[in-house]
Order: structure tokens, then sequence, then C-alpha cells
């Protein structure tokens, strides 16, 4: 017994099919990145300005690891859409149709976690916040320092508010312990400006302009050789922008995932409403001379 598909049966299927290639593909995307955001040096690092002290996995990393499974998990989506979506399996499509929505839900978590994360990183955590955390981490917590020093490096900027962070910090302490005066760094060498900062990983390896006048305590010395300006302001644009990023990255595939759902329902209920047997031509004929 063949099913009698319709014109807008036939049609569902064959958006159905174009839709999975481009699910497919775009899972692709989503897979390639995620692991950009993850291996990419200079994000990486910076994620890990706000990394939870117990576990080290900075917030957005999070977002990208959450990318890494979703674009793993459309990848195969979509081949196991095309699949059934060919073979009309009604099982598959049920299957297919689940996973759908679990994606759905998924992409729409990455929109409201980016959301949740700006909000809880800057409404929980003061410009305070962070100075103590400079003063207490850098140059203790080896991640946090090569952070901060990406930053200060990218951003041209030194400390949270200002260079005067460092004067209270746990790194100048230490410093004073086991160095003669002369030896002391009272700022980072990355808040000074440097020849080399056009580098890659310059962070890593500073080359100031002049170290004697950046590391001054007079500041019509330094000022000419030295970072002005807090980081705090520009880690808030920096953090703002990657979660606007992520939260259209979640809506926009959150959108297309309930086309595809809308699609797959539609598609299940025409194929497998109640059968009917196809009536040829022939067959239309020889029932015309037997009713003569």
């Amino acid at each position: 017994m063949e099913f009698n598909l319709n014109e807008d049966t036939i049609c569902a299927k064959r958006f159905l099919l174009v839709f999975n290639i481009m699910f497919w593909i775009s899972g692709i995307i989503i897979f390639i990145f995620g692991v950009y955001y993850l291996v990419h040096d200079e994000l990486a690092s910076l994620f890990l300005l706000f990394f939870a002290p117990k576990n080290n996995l900075a917030l957005l990393q999070l977002l990208a690891w959450i990318l890494v499974f979703l674009g793993t998990l459309t990848f195969l989506m979509a081949l196991c859409g095309c699949f059934a979506a060919m073979e009309n399996n009604r099982c598959l499509l049920f299957i297919y149709t689940f996973l759908l929505m679990l994606t759905f839900s998924l992409e729409m978590t990455i929109g409201m976690l980016a959301v949740i994360f700006k909000e809880r990183i800057f409404s929980r955590y003061s410009t305070i916040d962070f100075v103590l955390l400079l003063q207490s981490e850098y140059g203790i917590h080896s991640s946090f320092t090569a952070a901060v020093d990406l930053a200060q490096t990218k951003f041209e900027c030194c400390g949270i508010e200002s260079p005067t962070d460092y004067k209270y910090s746990r790194w100048l302490h230490k410093q004073i312990e086991n160095h003669l005066p002369d030896d002391v760094l009272i700022i980072s060498r990355t808040c000074c400006r440097l020849a080399n900062r056009m580098e890659k990983n310059a962070h890593l390896n500073p080359r100031p302009i002049n170290e004697t006048m950046c590391q001054s305590d007079n500041d019509d010395e330094n000022r000419s050789f030295r970072n002005q300006k807090g980081c705090m302001q520009l880690i808030d644009e920096f953090i703002r922008s990657e979660c606007k990023m992520f939260l259209g990255l979640g809506v926009g595939l959150a959108a297309f995932s309930f086309i595809g759902i809308v699609a797959t329902i539609y598609f299940c209920r025409s194929v497998h409403s109640k059968p009917r047997l196809k009536r040829t031509k022939e067959t239309r004929l020889n029932c015309g001379r037997d009713f003569h």
C-alpha cells in the first residue's frame, strides 16, 4: 500500500530536507565557534578575569563549552533528520522532534545565561571587589595574572581603577620581602608603554619603552611612559559585547530550531494521517467502463 503524498506534504518534506542540510552546516559552525573561544589564547585568558576560585572555570568559558556540545548535537541531529525525512520513519521523526525541542531549550538557555552572567558579574561584584581580587590574586594565581597582563596590554590600561591599585597588593609586598628596594617593581611591567605591544603574546614578555621612568613614583616622570587609566570600564565593555554576541547567537539559533520543529510536526501529521490508495488514471477509466 502506497501513501498518497499531496503537494503540501511533498513541499514540507523537501523543506525539511533543506532545513536539515542548513542545520547540519550550522552545527559545524557552532562547534568551530565554541572551540575557537576555548583555544583562542587571548579570549581564553581574558575570560579568566572572572574565574571561579574553586573550579577555575570562567563564566563565558562555560558558554563556550555549551556551544561545543550544542554544535556536536546539532550535527548528529541533522543527519538523523535527513534520514527520517527521506525514509518517512515515524519513530525517527518523533525522536528528531524531541531532540529539536531539547536543542531549542538549550539555545534559549545560552541567551539567558549570557544575560544572567552579565548582570551577575556587574551587580554582584563591584569595582572594589575587582580591586581586592587584583590585590589578592595578581602575582599569586598564574592564570589570573596572565589575564590581567593581557588586559593591561590589550586595552593600554593599568590596574582596575588606577595604577595605585598595586600599592597594597600581595604581589608588591612579596617583592619587598624578597628583594632589595631598588629591584622592586611598584606596578606590573604591562602597565608600562611597551615597545613590543603589537607583538603576539607581548603580555608574557613585556619590554617597556623606559622601565625606569615607568616605575617612578613621580607622576610628572611616569606620565608619558605608563598607562594612566584603569581597566574596569574597558573590561566592562568587553564583557558586555561578548554577552550580547552570545545572546544574539542563542536567540537566533532558537528561532531557527523553532522553524524546524513546526516543519517536522507538520510533516509528521501529513505523512501519518489516514493512508489512502493511489488512484491512477487507468483505474479511473476502468471504473468508468464498468459503470457503463
